[in-house]
């Protein structure tokens, strides 16, 4: 008694103390709460149930009352801990509630529990776990009195081994001389209830009753009640989540689950009159309704597993007790409960089989299936009548049944595979049927069905080549890091582990990196909280270089940047490993750098405030007795700072984000990281990726989400995937907030998210192909290289986009079949595959790479230089030609500059080189790639020369964090000026010298321009 007050009081204590928190007050808080307190209490009253029974043995070998001092002071101290366990639960569920709330809008506590579906499905579950066998009876026990009794398997299982002398039987050690017999088996068997056999009438009947009253069925009841309720909130959210998912479209649809479940059976039973023909679109149309059997099949699995595992120990009792006892009517129970096992298999195989996918001979399988569920449930209830051992079976009918079983078991599958076998009927027996409703399932599941086929004049440029040239990246991802390193400057700030992304900003692509916020340690550090939670709160630097040029570029010249950044939240480093700061707090100044533009200290509001009881609750416990008895007020918090974990709080089950994330500024200079998140669906049937099924999602483009990186506000935009399925209908049905229009400015700076185009190729790579004959032949393709986000000529403009190449698949020479192309800005979302036709040989960038190795001129200079190393392999369509452009890098004194520019045509092998003499000269960066191209021949443009007098020169204007000037030239005999673009990271400087000290309006000047009157070189 006194422990299971102590329980109460605990309960009642952490109850109150908890509903002063604003997370409890709602109703689905409340459920979460109770559920809660229920396993807590089932804990606690399992140690104090089990506990008094082993301290009152004790206390009578011992004759002494004071053992039971320990057995309080240990229920005390579960009690405390408990109570402490509870309070920081109940803390951690109110921070993540309230910060969601302010910083997303969004009630995490509704989302994560599916607005309390997944806490009823838990109780509903856990409830049916604990009621697997409801059976209750009025019985007199041994003392004469009648009690209720319930069902327990297990714990009857226990009790016949237990009272059993399994010990005597099955002695480990024996001597060699020891020549007595092994006694036999002495089972606890009785007429009474208390016995683990009973005994009546002359048979023997395993007992599994116990009185509900005894301290050994309490005692197993709240471990079952925790394994029941641990095991349903296992399975309940995918449960939940599924039901969900289904209701909502039901509702959508105005469908109901009896027309659902009876267009089920209806395919089943066509599937059962051997009709395997189906329609290219049957696994996309009929994919809601699999998904609602799917749903039925699954907790009828789950019931079938229950029952099975409840025979399978009653299969052991009788088994060991008929065989040992040589009690036939147990062994003869055993026997039917094994039969019945075994049918409940083959029960739930033919259930599910209106899911498969059918060829010709998929339904003599099924009838397969169901001669053998026939059988074994025949066999099952045969079994448990006493006549089946007055049969007299002879051997020659013995015979008989058994060549009837076996020829019904084999002929069928046999006459199938013959069928499969006939090669001339390949397409109306297994293509038309199986193979085109599967592929056409996958590219509808994988949202491949839309991308675009295309050839090579996609990607040819109608304006002069230098366009394209002069955005040739030339800066690999690691080569940037190496690059901008010695410009980080400071030690609380890293680009050590910070990411590096490429932007498109303006025209130009940059490789950007938030620096990340770490701690310098060493070991005489005194106060480590202090430093990570109060004065290193934050990074403040944002470095960038030109991808093309590798020029060093102020962040501030690419986005509208008004001051200093200020990234309170971010990706790895302290966001990470000290995901909690404090801020405001008197005397305690954040870290700024020297040159600092902004507010003091944090200026936005906080994610969570700690006051009264609960700051003391919060601080004690890390020792900070300062901040617990309120010296410094009310403490305001930022709360899960790291990016990533930030937003998976607020993704459902079956959502992906991707794991590169990239910033985006808007018009007012507020920086974000940007996340795509795509949704990752089990598919229902056997449609997905057939035969092999390793491709089995329905995956689906959900949205974009920003998160501010100084306040941590999360906003999200639905992407329109121009899919109405049930999958896509229930997730936007759950995100209401993000159902608002892209804004124009973050359309520009969108782009295709890398890894979840990777998925599609993976697919598409096989799926593209819908020709029985190529198919069987395995014209696929495969992948190469990683996808590269790079600007391309696109439809004759040009257009930052993803690429990845693909070779023909398992081919030895590797050759480039075609290349995948995913613009970027406003219209991400386009897939292009442009193929080039087959037998036209290009080479692979592996054998490009090579080539380029191997030529004279370049492996010459590698000799000399072993520690140059390669940049990434990229492909250009230059003036109709397949080009590959590969850079090589060097250091120069502590940085990572580029020292080679290759150039490899794909169709005739030859390679053009140049050498970068000057690396850190921008404009000759730029210009390598153009030089290196000429240098097999191929003119990178029309060129025209122009000569006359500087007329007028406006500018310099930035442009994209490069100068650039207007200026006009009137030729030799003209009357009117010729208006000139020219740009600063084209020229040399003795050429941005003359162009800025000529004098206007008479001075003289030649120049080289394109035709597009872009200047290309002043002589």
């Amino acid at each position: 008694m006194p422990g299971i007050v102590a329980i109460l009081v605990t309960s009642g204590i952490e109850i109150g103390l908890l509903t002063q928190l604003g997370v409890f007050k709602t109703v689905i808080g409340l459920w979460v709460l109770v559920s809660q307190q229920l396993v807590t209490i089932a804990i606690l009253l399992m140690l104090v149930v089990v506990g008094s029974f082993i301290f009152a043995g004790f206390e009578s070998r011992r004759g002494s009352w004071d053992i039971w001092i320990l057995y309080y002071g240990l229920i005390g101290l579960a009690c405390f801990l408990a109570l402490v366990a509870g309070l920081n639960n109940g803390l951690n569920y109110d921070v993540k509630y309230s910060t969601y709330a302010s910083k997303a809008a969004i009630d995490f506590l509704s989302l994560q529990y599916l607005n309390g579906a997944v806490v009823s499905t838990t109780f509903l579950l856990a409830a049916l776990f604990m009621l697997s066998d409801p059976r209750i009876s009025y019985a007199i026990g041994p003392d004469g009195k009648r009690h209720l009794y319930m069902h327990s398997k297990f714990l009857g299982l226990v009790r016949l081994l237990r009272r059993a002398n399994l010990g005597d039987v099955f002695r480990s050690r024996r001597r060699l001389y020891d020549s007595t017999p092994r006694p036999s088996v002495d089972w606890d068997a009785g007429e009474g209830l208390d016995h683990a056999v009973v005994s009546k009438n002359g048979t023997l009947k395993w007992n599994d009753r116990f009185p509900i009253s005894s301290p050994s069925f309490l005692a197993w009841t709240s471990i079952k009640f925790l394994l029941a309720l641990g095991i349903a909130s296992l399975i309940a959210s995918d449960v939940a989540l599924r039901l969900n998912v289904i209701q909502n479209y039901i509702r959508v649809t105005n469908s109901s689950w009896i027309a659902e479940i009876q267009k089920y059976f209806a395919i089943l039973g066509v599937r059962l009159g051997g009709n395997y023909q189906t329609s290219p679109l049957f696994g996309v149309d009929n994919a809601f309704t699999f998904e609602v059997f799917a749903l039925i099949l699954s907790l009828v699995g789950l019931a079938f597993t229950i029952i099975g595992i409840r025979l399978g120990i009653s299969l052991l009792a009788n088994a060991t007790v008929g065989l040992s006892a040589r009690a036939f009517g147990m062994s003869r129970r055993a026997l039917s409960n094994f039969f019945a096992i075994i049918a409940l298999a083959f029960l739930y195989s033919v259930l599910g089989a209106g899911s498969w996918v059918y060829d010709v001979g998929s339904s003599f399988i099924l009838w397969t299936l169901i001669l053998l569920l026939a059988g074994s449930t025949f066999v099952a209830l045969f079994t448990r009548s006493p006549r089946v051992f007055h049969i007299k079976l002879t051997r020659l009918k013995a015979l008989g049944i058994l060549v009837i079983v076996i020829l019904s078991v084999v002929t069928l599958p046999a006459y199938a595979s013959f069928l499969r076998a006939q090669s001339g009927q390949y397409v109306n027996y297994q293509w038309n049927p199986a193979y085109v409703p599967t592929i056409q399932y996958t590219r509808w599941a994988y949202g491949v069905d839309n991308v675009t086929p295309a050839d090579v004049s996609l990607i040819n440029s109608t304006g002069p080549q230098t366009n394209v040239l002069g955005h040739v990246r030339i800066f690999t991802q690691e080569a940037a890091r190496l690059n901008m390193k010695p410009l980080v400057g400071v030690n609380w700030m890293s680009l050590d582990t910070a990411p590096v992304d490429i932007i498109y900003r303006n025209g130009t692509e940059y490789w950007v990196s938030i620096l990340q916020l770490v701690q310098p340690t060493y070991g005489g550090d005194t106060d480590v909280w202090r430093t990570q939670h109060l004065l290193l709160t934050h990074s403040e630097k944002i470095l960038a270089v030109n991808a093309a040029t590798t020029e060093r570029v102020d962040a501030a010249k690419i986005w509208p940047l008004t001051q200093t950044p200020q990234v309170y939240y971010g990706e790895g480093g302290l966001w990470q490993s000290v995901d909690e700061v404090y801020l405001n707090i008197p005397g305690f100044t954040e870290t700024h750098l020297a040159n600092y533009s902004g507010p003091p200290s944090y200026s936005g509001s906080p994610d969570y405030t700690f006051d009264g009881f609960w700051r003391y609750w919060k601080f004690f416990w890390q020792g900070r007795l300062d901040f617990a008895s309120g010296n410094y007020g009310p403490i305001k918090a930022l709360e899960f700072r790291d990016l990533n974990n930030r937003l998976s709080n607020l993704l459902l089950p079956n959502m992906q984000m991707d794991p590169d994330p990239y910033p985006v500024v808007d018009p007012q200079g507020n920086i974000y990281l940007l996340h795509w998140v795509w949704i990752d669906w089990p598919s229902p049937s056997g449609f997905a990726d057939y035969p092999e099924h390793n491709n089995t999602s329905i995956l689906r483009l959900f949205s974009t989400v920003l998160t501010d990186v100084k306040t941590g506000e999360i906003r999200g935009y639905l992407y329109d995937n121009g899919k109405s399925d049930y999958v896509t209908s229930f997730y936007r049905s759950m995100y209401p907030k993000w159902n608002q229009p892209i804004p124009s400015w973050l359309g520009d700076q969108l782009r295709y998210p890398e890894t979840f185009f990777n998925i599609q190729q993976s697919v598409y790579n096989f799926y593209f192909q819908t020709d029985p004959n190529q198919w069987q032949r395995n014209v696929f393709l495969q992948s190469t290289e990683d996808t590269r986000f790079i600007i391309t000529p696109l439809n004759g403009n040009l257009a930052w986009s993803a690429v990845r190449l693909v070779e023909i698949y398992k081919s030895p020479s590797q050759n480039l079949a075609g290349l995948y192309v995913a613009p970027a800005g406003t219209q991400t979302g386009h897939v292009y595959l442009i193929r080039f036709p087959e037998g036209k040989t290009l080479l692979g960038p592996t054998t490009a790479e090579s080539a380029v190795s191997t030529d004279p001129t370049v492996k010459g200079r590698l000799t000399l230089h072993p520690e140059w190393t390669i940049g990434n392999i990229l492909l250009y369509l230059i003036d109709g030609r397949l080009i590959y452009v590969i850079p090589y890098y060097g250091t120069v004194g502590n940085l990572t500059v580029p020292v080679m520019v290759a150039v490899v045509n794909a169709e005739t092998k030859q390679v053009g080189v140049d050498f970068i003499d000057n690396p850190n000269l921008s404009s000759e960066v730029a210009g390598a790639t153009t030089k290196a191209i000429n240098s097999m021949g191929i003119a990178t443009g029309t060129q025209l020369t122009i000569n006359g007098t500087l007329t007028y020169r406006y500018g310099p204007f930035d442009k994209g964090g490069n100068a650039q000037w207007i200026i006009g030239i009137t030729p030799i005999g003209g009357t009117k000026p010729i208006q000139i673009l020219a740009r600063y990271e084209t020229l040399t400087p003795s050429e941005v010298y003359t162009l800025i000290t000529t004098p206007t309006p008479n001075g003289s000047i030649s120049v080289v321009v394109d035709n597009n009157f872009t200047l290309l070189k002043i002589q």
